[in-house]
Formats: C-alpha cells, sequence, structure tokens
C-alpha cells in the first residue's frame, strides 16, 4: 500500500463502532484478536531513512488492547471529547482499537508507520524503537498513561510546613512518571503499598500521599540473579491501598495499615529487549491463565519463564482475592491451545474484510 494522505483514516475499522454496545465481543477481540508483525516492506514510498522495524510496537499495540479491555468502557469510549483528542495525538491509540480482521492488512501496516512518526521527528532508523523506549514515551505519558485509572497516586495531598496543615496538589506528570514502580526484590505488593501514607523530613515538614486507586499498575522489574522472583511469585500481589477515613474519635486520618489490601493480578509481562533477543510479550487473563498468542507471531516468549531473563515490564489489574485451583496455573500456553489461536488469526488475516463472525462460520462450514 502507497503512502496516501488520509488513507488509514479512511479505511480504518474500528471494532467499537462496528460492535456498537456489544461490549462481550469488544472484549473479546481486545484480548484474543492479535495484528501480524510490523513489516515497513508493506507499504510502498517509505523514505530510506525511516525504513526500520519494531519488534516494540508490535508489543505495545497487545499492550494497549489487554489494558484497555480490563478498564472499564468509559476508557474506550468513542465519543469522549478527551479519548477522541488523545487518539489523534497518539495514532497508535486509535489502531488499538481496530479489528485486524475486517480491516485490510496493509493498511494496518500503514497505520503503524504513521502511528511511529508520531513518537519521533526525523529518520526513523535513528531513533530507539524498543518497547522500553516507546512505552514510557512522552507522547504515551501524555495521552495514555496519565488517564485516571492508570495513575498511582491521587493528584491532592496533605502538607504540614512550620506546624500548619494545608492543602497541596501534586504536579500530574510527575504522579505519572511515580506511577512506574521499580522493583527489584522483596515483597512487590509491600514495595507498592510504601508509595503511599505518611513521608516526612528532618525539618518536621510532613507530607502524606494517597493511593489514587488505579486499575493497572505498571512495574520496571530488574531480576535478582541471587533472588530472582518467578511467575508463581508474581502473579498476585497484595496492595495496601491506604485512603483518608473518618475515625471513631471524629478526626480524619489514612486506613490502618493492611487495612485496605487489593489483590491485583498479572496481566501482561513484556521481556525487554534492551537486554537480550527482541522484545516479546505474554498475556493472561483476569483470572489468571495464559491467554495463547498465535505462534507466527514473533513478538511472544511462550516457553521461556518470567525471571529467566534480566528485564521485565509488568502490568497488574485488580482482581478476585482467591480462585480454586489458580495455584496450577501455568505460565505457558499448551501446544494446542497456541495451534488453536494461530489457526484462527491465520484465518481472519486470509479472510480480511469479514466479521470475526462470519469468519467462525465460514470455518464451522469447511470443517
Amino acid at each position: 500500500m502507497a503512502l496516501v494522505k488520509g488513507k488509514v483514516e479512511d479505511g480504518h475499522r474500528d471494532l467499537r463502532a462496528i460492535y456498537a454496545g456489544d461490549e462481550l465481543t469488544q472484549d473479546n477481540l481486545l484480548q484474543f484478536q492479535f495484528p501480524a508483525a510490523y513489516n515497513f516492506k508493506d507499504v510502498v514510498g517509505i523514505p530510506e531513512e525511516d525504513q526500520a522495524h519494531s519488534r516494540g510496537l508490535d508489543v505495545l499495540v497487545i499492550l494497549i488492547r489487554r489494558i484497555v479491555r480490563q478498564l472499564p468502557l468509559a476508557y474506550r469510549d468513542m465519543e469522549d471529547e478527551t479519548i477522541r483528542r488523545q487518539e489523534k495525538t497518539n495514532p497508535l491509540l486509535r489502531l488499538a482499537m481496530a479489528d485486524f480482521s475486517s480491516t485490510d492488512p496493509q493498511l494496518v501496516q500503514l497505520a503503524r508507520f504513521e502511528a511511529l512518526k508520531a513518537f519521533y521527528e526525523g529518520p526513523l532508523r535513528e531513533k530507539d524503537l524498543s518497547f522500553a523506549a516507546l512505552v514510557e514515551h512522552q507522547l504515551m505519558r501524555k495521552t495514555f498513561w496519565q488517564r485516571p485509572g492508570l495513575l498511582l497516586l491521587k493528584q491532592e495531598v496533605l502538607v504540614r510546613e512550620k506546624g500548619v496543615w494545608k492543602k497541596g496538589s501534586l504536579d500530574i506528570q510527575d504522579i505519572v512518571e511515580n506511577s512506574l514502580v521499580d522493583f527489584t526484590t522483596g515483597n512487590l505488593g509491600e514495595v507498592i503499598s510504601n508509595r503511599f501514607g505518611t513521608f516526612g523530613d528532618a525539618d518536621d515538614n510532613v507530607l502524606v500521599k494517597q493511593c489514587g486507586f488505579p486499575g493497572i499498575i505498571r512495574i520496571r522489574y530488574n531480576v535478582n540473579a541471587s533472588d530472582p522472583k518467578r511467575y508463581q511469585d508474581l502473579r498476585k500481589i497484595k496492595v495496601d491501598m491506604r485512603r483518608p477515613e473518618k475515625k471513631a474519635s471524629g478526626m480524619w486520618g489514612l486506613t490502618e495499615p493492611s487495612a485496605a489490601l487489593t489483590t491485583f493480578r498479572l496481566i501482561a509481562e513484556v521481556r525487554l529487549s534492551s537486554y537480550r533477543g527482541h522484545d516479546s510479550i505474554r498475556t493472561y487473563t483476569a483470572e489468571g491463565q495464559v491467554i495463547p498468542i498465535p505462534s507466527s507471531l514473533p513478538n511472544t516468549h511462550r516457553r521461556t519463564p518470567l525471571g529467566d531473563d534480566d528485564c521485565y515490564m509488568l502490568y497488574y489489574a485488580q482482581g478476585v482475592d482467591d480462585i480454586p485451583g489458580e495455584d496450577m496455573y501455568s505460565e505457558t500456553p499448551s501446544n494446542f491451545s497456541t495451534l488453536k489461536a494461530s489457526i484462527l488469526h491465520d484465518a481472519a488475516h486470509a479472510n480480511f474484510g469479514e466479521p470475526p463472525h462470519q469468519q467462525a462460520s465460514k470455518h464451522e462450514a469447511n470443517r
């Protein structure tokens, strides 16, 4: 497909429009439908200096879809002016809402190129197109990570200076930056919980930070070779989401330690390319079961255990406390489930232009 201005806008098939009012189908597509890998060679006319592959972009599209699937419908509302403005500024967010089975695959490739150009000015060959660079780029922070359900802290704080209490406000971009939690060893839930509470200095000044009740928590996990945390250590965590409450005395204060414990479950892990190999992703359902990604996609690590490499990005969503049999869950999908995912993926991309339910009917008829 050639570079033509407005081509992506005209040909974009948005799953939110196709399945308006059908939350279940939208959720299934966001969670189980995957785009083909980015290949700039599929777009005619890309300047030589912009001809660069990006596994990081492929992984980021999958991650955005997985996160949006987990959040309330308001976070994907096509009519919301703020979301429309964010998607215009960052075309990748709109691309992530495409129905990949009914959108021309070459148009999807063109949309990816245009999405990359929104991140950087100048030749793409000279830019860092890794997942780590893209996911925490200022464009993502300003258009995606600053959405309320993704902020770890509330903007409002209490401050005591020279013995006088007053209300204060944290800078929104500082909150976005500090909502990314660095973790190496210890108890991840406790590391996150330590972001909330009362903090003092040597001059007896006090700052009270309260939890922002995020739907998603993001972690940068640098593996400690002497104490590597594995899937079973990290698949479920408890976070003490301390918040103001009125005490029996009538005074206000933060909830007591451990009184607001909330369960978060791992929904995505990204193995970063900056250390070894290529960016790759593995995703999980809200209940913690691994989601099979088609074997034809090069951006997934199906067999490599979590903790075997040096650095990861982990993404958690609020979940239920306990699920019977969850201790038996595996981080690696079965060969059968991967094969099934691959067959469905290949069929969808071979029959683009048809909605998924029509493709499924055709598949059943040919069995």
